[in-house]
């Protein structure tokens, strides 16, 4: 087995001590030479939990994304919410053009599941 990526430590705000948990997805467009082959979603943990993303052309090298800010690309739910805090362990799959997102709340699921749809 072999090392692919880890952690961002110092290199972003909020400070990143954990990466786990990946949901991976295989590009259906990925003879478009200018979009990856791969996407993995991973959990993150410097504050709290948070969704991140990268991208491999073969699997093995990775990039992270652009960073979307502190909350990460899932962000968090609004004040009072089931995942007001955290949003953590995504499970990612496409369905034709849409990609779904099965995803716990605070408390690694104590508060509750939720599912988000994007285009």
């Amino acid at each position: 087995m072999d090392w692919v990526i880890r952690p961002r430590h110092w290199g972003v705000e909020p400070y990143e001590y954990i990466v786990s948990k990946p949901s991976l997805l295989i590009n259906d467009d990925a003879d478009d030479p200018a979009r990856p082959r791969y996407t993995m979603w991973v959990n993150t943990f410097g504050t709290a939990y948070r969704v991140h993303h990268l991208t491999s052309a073969d699997g093995l090298t990775w990039r992270w994304a652009d960073r979307v800010g502190p909350q990460g690309e899932l962000g968090t739910g609004g004040p009072g919410s089931f995942d007001d805090h955290q949003r953590s362990y995504p499970v990612m799959l496409r369905h034709g053009r849409e990609l779904r997102c099965w995803y716990t709340g605070n408390r690694f699921g104590d508060t509750g599941m939720g599912y988000a749809v994007s285009p």
